[in-house]
C-alpha cells in the first residue's frame, strides 16, 4: 500500500491497482482484505476514507505485526480472538503492537522472562548432567556393550546435542 494522500488515483480502478489490499468485482464492488469492508458505489473520496481510517489502520498494523517473536511467552488467547495470553504474567494482553511492545518492554514482563530463562538453564545443566552420570555409570558396567541402554534398547547415538533444543 502507497500512500494513502498522495496515491495519484483519479478513478476506482486506478485506487485499487495502488493498493495491493483492495479488490474490485465484478458487480463494480470494493473489498479490502483487511477488515472485510465492502462498498458498494465506490468512489475515490470513499475508498481514501476508508484506507485511512483508523479501523483500517489498526487492523493493518495487527496483520503485519510478527506476533511469533515473543514465543513462548505470549500465545493466542484460547477463547478471545483479539487477545494474547502471557504465560509469565498469566494475563491478558491486546493484540495491538503498542500493547504487545509496552507488556514486553515492562519491568514485571522483564523480571519473570529472565527468571524463566535461568530456571530453563538450570534445568538444562541438571539434566546433562543426570545423562553423564548415566553414561559413566553403564560404561564401568560389565556387559554395557557399545553405549546401548539397558532399558529402552536404544543407541545412545543421536542424543548428544538435545540439551540445546529449547
Amino acid at each position: 500500500s502507497s500512500s494513502m494522500a498522495s496515491d495519484g488515483a483519479t478513478t476506482v480502478s486506478e485506487f485499487v491497482d495502488a493498493h495491493s489490499d483492495a479488490e474490485l468485482h465484478d458487480d463494480g464492488r470494493v473489498r479490502c482484505i483487511v477488515t472485510g469492508h465492502e462498498i458498494k458505489l465506490p468512489d475515490v473520496a470513499t475508498l481514501r476514507a476508508h484506507w485511512t481510517s483508523k479501523k483500517y489502520l489498526k487492523m493493518r498494523a495487527v496483520a503485519k505485526y510478527d506476533f511469533e517473536k515473543h514465543s513462548p511467552w505470549l500465545i493466542l488467547h484460547k477463547k478471545d480472538p483479539h487477545l494474547m495470553y502471557c504465560t509469565l504474567t498469566r494475563r491478558p494482553v491486546s493484540k495491538q503492537p503498542k500493547t504487545i511492545e509496552g507488556h514486553v518492554s515492562g519491568l514485571r514482563f522483564l523480571k519473570l522472562k529472565s527468571e524463566a530463562i535461568a530456571r530453563r538453564k538450570a534445568e538444562k545443566a541438571k539434566a546433562k548432567e543426570a545423562l553423564t552420570t548415566a553414561r559413566h555409570k553403564n560404561k564401568g558396567e560389565k556387559g554395557s556393550g557399545g553405549g546401548v541402554d539397558e532399558e529402552d534398547g536404544a543407541s545412545d547415538e543421536g542424543e548428544e546435542g538435545w540439551e540445546e533444543i529449547e
